[in-house]
């Protein structure tokens, strides 16, 4: 393979794309390190049986949300988001623990809010509340999507943007 050729220049264009890089990746691991995006194993206070079933409903909705991704073409990232969400959400606020139903609607608008925040494709708009709602098959209605929406960023303080790692490889 032919070696590149460096014109001048090109050395101090590099070096700018690598410090780029390194600001970057040191951001990203300032806002791990901080108290606002950091998420505690909230299993681990749950009881055995808790803990089990919390751990099944996590997986089954993870799969669903890879599922609802590829259908719709949205991007593999976008679940690594929305699962970022959820995992925060349930650290801080250990109701939606004690109820399927309350799990349920936090996995389905972890998704919701990880597509409007992250998605850049046509068919992001295919994943709104009423359509969401409407693969519960009547279970829930658009209220108890955006009621969750709202405890969310509440929660979150508006700050949506979580290091992940898919951001780390993006970088």
């Amino acid at each position: 393979m032919p070696r590149k050729v460096l014109h001048h220049g090109d050395e101090d264009l590099h070096k700018n794309e690598q410090l780029e890089i390194e600001n970057r990746l040191m951001i990203l691991r300032e806002n791990e390190a901080s108290e606002h995006y950091k998420c505690s194993h909230y299993l681990s206070s749950a009881n055995r049986r808790t803990k089990a079933e919390v751990k099944v409903w996590r997986q089954w909705y993870i799969k669903w949300m890879f599922n609802v991704a590829d259908h719709f073409r949205l991007g593999r990232s976008v679940v690594s988001h929305a699962v970022a969400y959820l995992d925060k959400f349930a650290s801080e606020d250990h109701s939606v623990l004690s109820s399927k139903d309350e799990f349920t609607v936090l996995a389905i608008t972890s998704l919701y809010m990880a597509v409007k925040v992250y998605s850049t494709l046509e068919n992001a708009s295919a994943i709104c509340a009423r359509n969401l709602v409407l693969l519960t098959e009547g279970k829930f209605v658009e209220e108890d999507i955006l009621r969750m929406e709202r405890r969310l960023l509440d929660t979150f303080q508006w700050k949506l943007y979580p290091p992940t790692s898919v951001c780390v490889l993006r970088e």
